[in-house]
């Protein structure tokens, strides 16, 4: 009889607990980073009578996520690349948006001047049409300029957000190292708190929106994370030391920029293939998009201007004289 209570009382507890696991998971449905719990409910040890074997009962073993460590990866990874599109496209199209825009494009001055060329080649004395020629000739002058400040206002943007993305990815990876302290003082992961799991499998997320990484995680819970190829290059933190992240960015090359680990310690490292996230879009977009666009409006501009002068130079001017160059380059292309 007293087994019979016994077996009874511990399996209205296990159940208890059951509730309280399914009451908690569905409290917590819309919350960021939790990570649905399961009782694990095991066989007490059988007794034996005689000849044979009697059950005792279940016991409560603990309280489990539902966990997938594979899915998880995939999980980040995804993030990343799909915030690295995600910066690439917002900056392309703004600079698309600014190459077709009548007001700062190119392609209305360009019309405007060559029309007035082609009038004032029906009547080169005319002082009106020699007039309206150099006014369009001076309004494609302000468009290439208008133009390159407007790309000059998206660099200092992309070089702002970049080091934004630092800030952001240094502070992430020091919560990290709290989270790995916390999460030391166990040796298994089925020791540690589920919360403290949460908050780490969160911010891990959090980061690989921010950059691609690799992620080794150790028998405690606590992880490593490395940028490089592998996890021993490029390594920003490891345990419960965290390593900045900084970037020297070329003044004169808007594609050239060098991300630099822990460089005022004796461990400074060059980051090499850095990539994914909003960071490694806006590092794509400098160098695959904002430096292509810049190389080709230099080309245009040393091409149009090279061609234009030499057939101004060709020509007289009203009193008889030589022609000379009707447009300048400005050294920033």
């Amino acid at each position: 009889m007293s087994d019979l209570v016994s077996i009874a009382s511990g399996a209205v507890s296990i159940y208890q607990r059951a509730l309280a696991t399914v009451s908690n998971n569905i409290a917590n449905v819309d919350t960021e980073g939790y990570t649905r719990q399961e009782l694990d409910q095991k066989e007490n040890n059988t007794r034996q009578y005689g000849t044979s074997f009697f059950g005792t009962g279940a016991y409560l073993a603990g309280v489990e996520r539902q966990y997938d460590a594979f899915a998880e990866g995939n999980l980040r990874r995804s993030f990343s690349d799909l915030e690295v599109q995600r910066s690439i496209l917002a900056y392309s199209n703004r600079v698309v948006d600014l190459l077709g825009d009548e007001d700062i494009g190119l392609l209305s001055a360009f019309d405007k001047f060559f029309s007035s060329a082609k009038k004032l080649s029906t009547d080169p004395a005319s002082n009106i049409m020699r007039n309206a020629f150099l006014s369009d000739s001076d309004g494609l002058a302000n468009q290439f300029r208008s133009l390159s400040g407007q790309l000059e206002l998206i660099e200092k943007e992309t070089e702002d957000g970049i080091r934004a993305e630092l800030r952001k990815i240094n502070s992430l990876t020091g919560q990290l190292a709290t989270v790995n302290k916390q999460l030391s003082r166990a040796s298994s992961t089925s020791d540690q708190p589920p919360e403290l799991l949460d908050t780490r499998d969160l911010l891990l997320r959090e980061l690989s929106q921010l950059v691609k990484n690799t992620v080794t995680e150790q028998t405690s819970g606590v992880v490593n994370i490395s940028l490089g190829t592998n996890s021993s290059q490029g390594v920003i933190l490891s345990g419960v030391d965290a390593r900045n992240l900084t970037a020297t960015i070329d003044e004169k090359n808007v594609g050239r920029i060098t991300f630099n680990i822990d460089p005022q310690s004796a461990t400074r490292e060059v980051a090499v293939g850095l990539s994914g996230g909003t960071l490694g879009g806006l590092v794509e977009f400098r160098k695959k998009v904002l430096h292509t666009v810049y190389s080709e409006l230099d080309n245009l501009a040393k091409s149009f201007v090279s061609e234009v002068n030499k057939i101004h130079q060709e020509g007289l001017d009203a009193y008889g004289k030589k022609g000379a160059d009707l447009f300048s380059l400005n050294p920033k292309f």
